[in-house]
């Protein structure tokens, strides 16, 4: 999983680390290749963006092991909220915080208790 993504660009943040917990897929939401989705069914990469309501690029929809969707966001995310979102899927913190914003502030305290600075508007 993972072939083709760039792990450096896509996130500098330590939780970079947290990557090879997920297998990505780049998907031209335009494209009529074929893909299987997350649960198995076959469809064109364009359907499968409709299906799943992605109008727009950036998007990133994260899946649970049986393709049920767990998580999405969708925009250009600052690196903070990249290393975060990847964070809060690879935990499982998703099943715990269902609010992503009270999980960004939590991980954003604890990060300052420690001494580090927290980049949230850069």
């Amino acid at each position: 999983g993972g072939e083709g993504v760039d792990h450096a660009f896509v996130c500098a943040d330590p939780p970079a680390t947290l990557l090879p917990a997920f297998r990505a897929a780049r998907v031209d939401i335009v494209s009529r290749e074929a893909v299987t989705t997350p649960a198995g069914e076959a469809t064109t990469m364009r359907d499968w963006a409709r299906a799943l309501g992605i109008a727009y690029t950036p998007s990133l929809v994260f899946f649970d092991g049986e393709g049920r969707e767990v998580f999405r966001v969708d925009g250009y995310l600052r690196p903070f909220h990249l290393a975060s979102s990847l964070d809060y899927v690879a935990s499982g913190a998703y099943r715990r915080e269902p609010e992503f914003q009270r999980f960004i502030e939590a991980r954003a305290a604890a990060r300052r208790a420690r001494g580090e600075k927290v980049e949230l508007m850069k």
